[in-house]
C-alpha cells in the first residue's frame, strides 16, 4: 500500500478513531490518499538507510505524527514524534522494556512482544501489520 504523493510504502500505518470514522481505504491504484497519524517501519539492512533517512523526510514533509523504527537485528524500538524542522527521537527502548508512547500510551507494550519473544525462550520475529486504526 502506497501513500498518494509520497512514493513511500510504508509497513504498518494507522490511523486515528477520532479523525477517521473508517479505515481509510486504497483507491483503484492501491493507493491511500490520506496521510495516517502514525507509521512504523520495520529496519532491514537492505533498506535501513532508506527507512532513517528519505522515507522520514518525505513522512515528515506530509504530516505524519507519530513514525515509529523496529530494529529486529538489535530488538530495539525508537519513537520518533514530528516536531518543526525534523522527528524528534523521544525514546529507544530495548526488549526487556515496557513503553507507553503515542499514539498507544494509552496502553503498556512489552517490546518483547513486538519482536514475538515469549520470556522463556526470548527467541521470535518481528511481526507486523498493515494497517490499523489507532486511539
Amino acid at each position: 500500500m502506497e501513500i498518494a504523493g509520497l512514493g513511500c510504502r510504508p509497513d504498518i500505518l494507522g490511523f486515528r478513531r477520532t479523525k477517521h470514522e473508517r479505515l481509510p481505504q486504497p483507491d483503484e491504484r492501491g493507493i491511500v490518499t490520506i496521510v495516517p497519524e502514525w507509521i512504523c517501519e520495520v529496519l532491514s539492512p537492505s533498506t535501513a538507510y532508506l527507512d532513517q533517512g528519505k522515507k522520514r523526510r518525505a513522512y515528515h514533509r506530509a504530516g505524519v505524527e507519530h513514525y515509529w523504527l523496529i530494529d529486529p537485528t538489535n530488538r530495539t524500538l525508537t519513537i520518533l514524534e514530528r516536531a518543526e524542522r525534523d522527528y524528534l527521537i523521544l525514546l529507544v527502548a530495548g526488549r526487556d522494556e515496557v513503553v507507553r508512547a503515542a499514539p498507544f500510551d494509552a496502553v503498556e507494550i512489552p517490546v518483547r512482544e513486538i519482536f514475538g519473544d515469549d520470556e522463556e525462550s526470548g527467541e521470535g520475529e518481528a511481526h507486523a501489520a498493515e494497517t490499523a486504526l489507532v486511539p
